[in-house]
């Protein structure tokens, strides 16, 4: 049509953009498995491999045009962190993820930025502008929230000030609801005492796939594709967090989720028995958590369903402060958010 596109337009069904890149920190990786794991020479493997490239490709470019810099850095970060680390063993996963970085960015020179200028247009990305701003205010305002955070750790330093309660005491800045960081969230909302927890969990879990890496034959491709894949993703997802909203973001949490239940899977299946698999209490064990996980879910649907529907009748002034989180400007629940308009004003 001749007009220039808003860049936004690319990434529909979004409330930020960046919540997409969000969740690119941990397909990205997969996707670079997924390609390593298609190796056989049949023309099924041949297919999906060409399916996985054309993905992994398109998926560095999106990250091009949003310009996604925690997703870039900690991602980047992790093909060198394994690479040192595991040497010419993660070398086929690096490889098949520079290739499709040097890819997605060539894609995104000739789409998103050749071909509109040819036609007297801008480019069409964010990456100009992040670029501009990264040198103007590199921090992009996190400092606030970051002493935010730590002023509330402080306060609260063992027990925390209570799950979701950053956005709280910290919204009123009218930057965000959480401080782009999973440490300090941690820290403020669930304290010290969860911290550390927490960080001896990522330790045990890291070691243990480390200790299962050693016991993997070299000449296992597959598997050690695998590790590889599920080390960087760790890292990935550890770096990006540390300036993102990774961890609170409901696409992202379903990501680390799956990652999560990927990786571990992994190292449990060299300790299955036939006697473990087989066994009546684990399968009865399994059963009620999937009872109960589909009956939470399904509460939780038809309570946002008649939230919605409540919401359609009120004045448009009101419906201003429905958020697609609970803990959008620091109000619990619908219908504290319905009744504190005048207050927040």
């Amino acid at each position: 049509l001749g007009d220039q596109p808003d860049p936004g337009n690319l990434i529909p069904g979004f409330d930020i953009y960046r919540f997409f890149n969000h969740g690119q920190t941990v397909t990205l990786p997969l996707l670079g498995l997924f390609i390593c794991l298609m190796a056989g020479e049949d023309v099924r493997s041949r297919r999906w491999r060409r399916a996985g490239w054309v993905a992994l490709v398109l998926w560095w470019m999106l990250l091009f045009v949003t310009a996604g810099r925690g997703t870039f850095i900690g991602v980047v970060l992790a093909m060198a962190s394994v690479g040192w680390m595991r040497k010419s063993l993660a070398w086929p996963w690096v490889r098949t993820m520079a290739w499709g970085a040097l890819g997605g960015l060539l894609a995104y020179m000739v789409l998103y930025v050749a071909l509109p200028q040819l036609q007297g247009l801008g480019p069409f990305s964010f990456l100009g502008y992040v670029v501009q701003r990264s040198i103007e205010t590199p921090g992009s305002s996190r400092g606030a929230l970051w002493s935010c955070a730590a002023l509330m750790v402080q306060q609260h330093p063992w027990l925390g000030a209570g799950p979701l309660h950053y956005a709280q005491l910290c919204a009123p800045l009218g930057i965000a609801a959480h401080p782009h960081n999973w440490v300090l969230q941690i820290a403020a909302e669930w304290g010290l005492l969860v911290v550390a927890c927490l960080g001896g969990v990522v330790v045990c879990a890291l070691r243990a796939l480390r200790r299962r890496g050693t016991q993997l034959p070299p000449g296992d491709t597959a598997n050690q594709a695998m590790l590889t894949c599920w080390l960087a993703t760790g890292v990935a997802v550890l770096l990006d967090g540390l300036v993102s909203g990774l961890l609170v973001m409901p696409v992202s949490q379903l990501w680390l989720v799956i990652y999560a239940g990927l990786a571990w899977g992994w190292v449990q299946s060299f300790a299955l028995t036939a006697s473990k698999v087989q066994s009546r209490t684990w399968r009865l064990a399994a059963g009620v958590f999937l009872v109960g996980a589909a009956g939470e879910f399904s509460v939780g649907v038809a309570t946002s369903h008649r939230v919605a529907s409540a919401l359609e009748a009120t004045p448009e002034s009101e419906l201003a402060l429905l958020r697609p989180r609970a803990w959008g400007l620091g109000l619990f629940g619908g219908a504290s958010m319905l009744s504190a308009p005048e207050k927040l004003r």
